[in-house]
């Protein structure tokens, strides 16, 4: 017979496991990141609802996911005021299928922002008129 090998020791076949594996460990997941919850509004109140026929149409391109992210309201409220402003006349429909909806504004809508504008700069112009004869160019102002 041939002679016993000494046996191991727990310790020592550990350490030989531990140093037979030269590849690496194992391969965790990845962790996912969390995307935070938006707390977007439900419904919405009158002065809300103001502000929204307000801001929907001055808007280049209307889609649901845009109108929802900047007034801050779920999809389905978004999706009920784009239909509503284009059935006023207010939005010219590009593209609508599915649940997909895009919109921008139509020729009334331009032709009122233009004669806002127009309003505007009239005011603008009479006021700097105005403005321009008492005033004068910093005597009052200036070194003691």
């Amino acid at each position: 017979m041939p002679p016993k090998k000494e046996q191991k020791t727990k310790e020592q076949k550990l350490a030989a496991a531990l140093a037979g594996s030269r590849k690496s460990k194992k391969k965790k997941w990845a962790k996912g990141r969390v995307k935070e919850k938006k707390n977007n509004a439900a419904i919405l109140m009158p002065e809300d609802y103001s502000n929204a026929m307000k801001e929907i149409p001055r808007m280049k391109t209307i889609t649901v996911s845009a109108v929802s992210e900047k007034l801050r309201i779920t999809g389905s409220l978004s999706h009920r005021l784009i239909r509503k402003l284009a059935k006023d006349g207010t939005l010219k429909k590009i593209y609508d299928s599915g649940g997909f909806l895009l919109y921008t504004k139509s020729a009334k809508q331009i032709a009122k922002e233009k004669e806002a504008a127009a309003k505007a700069e009239a005011a603008a112009a009479k006021k700097g008129k105005k403005g321009k004869k008492g005033a004068t160019k910093g005597k009052g102002k200036g070194k003691k």
